[in-house]
């Protein structure tokens, strides 16, 4: 396809600056239950996002349709909108002459591995998921395989493209012992068939969905916690918008009159880091073809700024930080691989240090429990009873309630425990002094 001459054609309709956004993406499911293929889905799907400026106001219009036909229809809409329609913000196109760092990510080798393969791994997962307890009554399976790849175009020369790929598989286990179940969720992910680790997704959930049977009830009170890494990572990732520029452009961080003030305890290190070995992929550029770069966000508890899309860095006068990442036909400024700094202990030197707590292992309905701009969360969850150092009993229908910016100011201890291979927030163990637990 001769991008350049969209641009043209666009710029010959009376745009001003225009930029196309080429995302193509294959995602490939199966679904194994009860010792057979359950479905099996394929999806393939291009599609050309267009943007343009008429008058200094910004149109959108998206497209399948590759042909002539389609992509004139895609410009005039563009144009249309422009025209049109009216809005308080004011985008802009980023203009080039950076420089970017080069970064490498895995080719997933998902085409080199027959259908057979996938389904006697899944096969061989269920039966040993099945066999391990007579307890376990129901086990569900899926493999997905995603590859996608993005090209950016604009009429002030930038021409980049980025791509990655990767698969994971998740297993879904339900546990009963009379009246008593427990369902346990674990994933795998990674680029190379033969390096999928089913051992470790089979060992964590078989201990904590027996684990977990029979849970009863925790006394209302406060309580010192070990929120474990995926809990942790749970929290932070819903909080993570308070470090957004833009959030702060709207009024709706907390943060925006305390940028180099103290906000966290002075162990806790937020880093904002496209280039770390610890994620699933990296990123070079963001969906506006900035260049990315690492940004210690929160660094010894304190907020050193914010992230920024073009938008908000135009609204603040400050550099953008290439955080700018498409939700829907618009960017906003969003976090890449943000992670909390690790620390030097593991889980198990948490619960050893506790007399009296609890391990929280699960939380459920987090997004609606929580006030962004406050920081104050209420979230069902489930868990242990630690006593005397050791985890006594699994507990559950309880409440954690607690104030995001509290917590983060009462961690005693840091994990060393960050999932390998994560995607998007990240977070080790944290061992946190005191919160209020409403249960029984």
């Amino acid at each position: 396809m001769n991008y350049q001459a969209i641009i043209e054609k666009g710029l010959s309709l009376g745009l001003t600056e225009i930029e196309l956004f080429e995302s193509s993406s294959i995602s490939n499911q199966i679904t194994y239950f009860q010792n057979q293929v359950n479905t099996y889905t394929l999806s393939n799907t291009k599609t050309l996002s267009m943007r343009g400026k008429y008058n200094g106001q910004m149109g959108y219009a998206s497209t399948e349709d590759f042909s002539d036909e389609g992509i004139n229809q895609c410009l005039n809409c563009v144009l249309m909108n422009a025209k049109y329609l009216s809005s308080t913000d004011v985008d802009f196109m980023f203009e080039g002459g950076a420089t970017y760092q080069e970064v490498t990510n895995q080719k997933a080798d998902f085409e080199d591995v027959s259908f057979d393969e996938k389904v006697a791994f899944l096969k061989n997962l269920e039966q040993r998921l099945i066999n391990f307890d007579k307890r376990v009554v129901n086990v569900e399976l899926d493999f997905i395989e995603k590859a996608s790849k993005q090209r950016i175009i604009n009429s002030y020369g930038i021409d980049l493209e980025k791509e990655y790929s990767y698969m994971v598989f998740y297993a879904q286990v339900v546990a009963a012992d009379g009246q008593n179940t427990a369902a346990k969720f674990e994933a795998g992910v990674g680029t190379k068939f033969k390096e999928l680790d089913a051992d470790e997704v089979y060992n964590k959930i078989t201990k904590s969905v027996i684990d977990s049977l029979g849970a009863g009830f925790v006394e209302t009170g406060k309580y010192p916690v070990v929120l474990s890494r995926d809990v942790a990572s749970s929290i932070i990732s819903a909080f993570s918008r308070v470090f957004s520029g833009e959030a702060a452009m709207r009024k709706l961080s907390i943060l925006t009159d305390k940028v180099n003030t103290l906000v966290f305890g002075e162990n806790i290190t937020i880093i904002n880091d496209p280039f770390t070995d610890m994620a699933l992929f990296k990123e070079s550029f963001d969906d506006e073809g900035v260049p990315c770069q690492t940004i210690e966000v929160v660094k010894d508890g304190v907020f050193t700024g914010f992230l920024h899309n073009l938008r908000s860095a135009k609204f603040f006068n400050q550099a953008p930080t290439g955080n700018g990442f498409r939700r829907g036909a618009s960017t906003s400024a969003s976090p890449i691989n943000l992670h909390v700094k690790e620390g030097n202990y593991s889980e198990e030197d948490m619960i050893k240090s506790i007399e009296k707590g609890l391990l929280i292992t699960d939380v459920q309905g987090l997004h609606a429990g929580l006030n962004p701009i406050s920081g104050n969360f209420n979230v069902q969850s489930t868990g242990f009873v630690i006593e005397n150092g050791k985890l006594s009993r699994p507990v559950t229908l309880f409440v954690l309630s607690s104030n995001f910016f509290e917590m983060l100011n009462m961690v005693e201890m840091i994990g060393n425990n960050t999932e390998p291979n994560f995607n998007g927030v990240a977070s080790p163990s944290l061992k946190i002094k005191e919160v209020q637990i409403s249960g029984k």
